[in-house]
């Protein structure tokens, strides 16, 4: 089938944002006087998973995500809670300094946009997402970034797609790391669906499923 564009999922997809976010809880962890435990490392985590499953649920915003996990973390540890604004506006600006990529993302999108579209659609900041689509090494591929912050509603809400049909028309295919968000929001929302994943798991109906970008880009072209 020939799509009228691609979406794909940006953090563990395209990028590697488990090295980056290490890198910038580093940073911050440093900055305000917080031990680089292994201890510490795992209750940010803790809390800022809690706080996207809540942005993918509809209990929180991700304006309101940014401090509130940071919060949720100091609270955690017994930490100073006044520090809460500083260290979100800190740890925003280290994020986006972020550009590393997963295996072969430049290859697949080097072949995947002589003949689609390329866009991103991703649940994230818009600041920290926007630094690193347009100023990375993704920018030449990118067609158009579809980021939860900006539009109001985040996947796997059926309305985060309404966008990107109404730019690109039908068909169009989503390809992401995430079953839920990514696979079961882009099918609910009338596009195909490419999971990428290890795990040797079955796809959600109707979704077909990829080790690697290399073999999206084998089933694509």
């Amino acid at each position: 089938m020939t799509y009228k564009a691609l979406l794909f999922d940006l953090d563990m997809t395209l990028m590697d944002f488990r090295r980056t976010e290490a890198e910038a809880v580093g940073s911050m962890f440093r900055r305000f006087g917080i031990a680089p435990s292994e201890a510490n490392f795992a209750a940010y985590r803790g809390a800022n998973e809690a706080c996207w499953r809540a942005v993918e649920t509809g209990e929180l915003t991700v304006g309101a995500l940014k401090e509130r996990r940071i919060r949720l973390f100091l609270e955690g540890i017994g930490g100073d809670t006044g520090l809460t604004a500083a260290m979100a506006d800190f740890e925003i600006a280290e994020l986006g300094k972020g550009r590393h990529l997963m295996p072969g993302a430049l290859e697949a999108l080097e072949r995947l946009s002589g003949r689609y579209k390329i866009a991103i659609a991703s649940n994230g900041i818009a600041d920290v997402q926007r630094e690193r689509i347009w100023k990375g090494p993704l920018a030449r591929f990118v067609d158009r970034a579809y980021v939860s912050e900006e539009l109001g509603v985040a996947k796997p809400d059926a309305a985060f797609f309404a966008p990107a049909i109404r730019d690109y028309g039908l068909p169009l295919c989503m390809i992401g790391d995430n079953a839920d968000s990514d696979i079961r929001g882009a099918l609910g929302a009338g596009l195909d669906a490419i999971w990428l994943t290890q795990s040797g798991m079955e796809p959600p109906a109707g979704a077909r499923r990829a080790a690697s970008l290399e073999e999206v880009a084998e089933m694509l072209m």
